[in-house]
C-alpha cells in the first residue's frame, strides 16, 4: 500500500486502493492497515476522502532498501561464519554494489539514510560484542519475504550453478509458482520480480548480468534448503 500511495502522491480513494492485489480483500484488512498508517502518521486522509502520504520520497519498492541491508549483511555473517560484523563496517558492505537503481546508489548519504532506516524497522540491530559496536540481522518480518524468494530460488536452481541462466527462464519460475499461491512469494508483477533479483546480486547471493542468471553454492542458501 505503501507503494501505491508513493506512486499517486495526489491520493487514492479506498475504492481505488481496492485493486490489484488488493482486489480480493473484502475491506476489513485494508482499513485495518489504513488504520495503523494513519497512527503512525505516514498516511493522512483529506476532506475529500482521499488517503495521501504525508512525508516525501518515499519512493517504490518501499521494502527495498529493507531488504538490500538484511540480504547483504545477512550474506556477509554466513560468509565469515559470524553472527555479527562491526557496525562500522556496513556502510562499505553496502556502498559497494549499491542500494536501488539510479545514480545515487553510491551515494554515503543515502547508505547512511537506509542504514538509519533499517535500524528505526528493526531489521537490523545493534549489539555489543567484546566492547564494540556490531550489526545484527534480526528475524523481522519485514525481510522474510526476500529470505523465502532466495532460499525457493536456491533450492530450484542451484544445482546448475555454475551455469548461468537465462533471466526469463527465472522470472518465468517465479511467476508459475506464484500463479496458484494466495499470498505470492515473489510479488505480483514482473517490477517486484525484478527488485528481488536486484537485491540478491548487490548482496552478492547471485550473479545477474546480460540477462543472465548465475546462482552459486553459498553458506545462507545451503541453511535455507536445510529446512525445506
Amino acid at each position: 500500500m505503501v507503494r501505491r500511495f508513493a506512486a499517486r502522491p495526489k491520493g487514492l480513494t479506498v475504492t481505488e486502493l481496492r485493486t490489484g492485489p488488493l482486489q480480493a480483500d473484502n475491506g476489513a484488512r485494508l482499513l485495518r492497515v489504513l488504520d495503523a498508517l494513519t497512527a503512525v502518521q505516514l498516511v493522512r486522509k483529506g476532506a475529500d476522502d482521499t488517503y495521501a502520504v504525508t512525508v516525501d520520497d518515499l519512493g517504490l519498492g518501499y521494502l527495498e532498501p529493507l531488504w538490500r541491508v538484511h540480504a547483504g549483511l545477512t550474506m556477509e555473517c554466513f560468509r565469515t561464519q559470524s553472527r555479527t560484523i562491526p557496525f562500522r563496517r556496513l556502510p562499505g558492505l553496502l556502498s559497494a554494489t549499491g542500494v536501488g537503481q539510479g545514480q545515487e546508489k553510491f551515494a554515503a548519504g543515502l547508505i547512511n539514510k537506509v542504514m538509519k532506516y533499517a535500524s528505526a524497522a528493526g531489521v537490523v540491530d545493534a549489539v555489543a560484542v567484546g566492547g564494540a559496536r556490531h550489526a545484527l540481522a534480526t528475524n523481522s518480518p519485514l525481510a522474510r519475504p526476500i529470505e523465502d524468494a532466495y532460499h525457493e530460488l536456491y533450492r530450484a536452481f542451484v544445482g546448475r550453478a555454475p551455469s548461468p541462466i537465462p533471466e526469463s527462464e527465472i522470472l518465468e519460475f517465479m511467476a508459475v509458482k506464484d500463479r496458484t499461491r494466495a499470498e505470492p512469494v515473489f510479488g505480483y508483477d514482473p517490477r517486484d520480480r525484478h527488485r528481488i533479483l536486484r537485491v540478491l546480486a548487490q548482496s552478492r547471493a547471485i550473479t545477474w548480468r546480460s540477462e543472465k542468471v548465475t546462482i552459486p553454492q553459498t553458506r545462507w542458501g545451503d541453511a535455507g534448503s536445510s529446512f525445506a
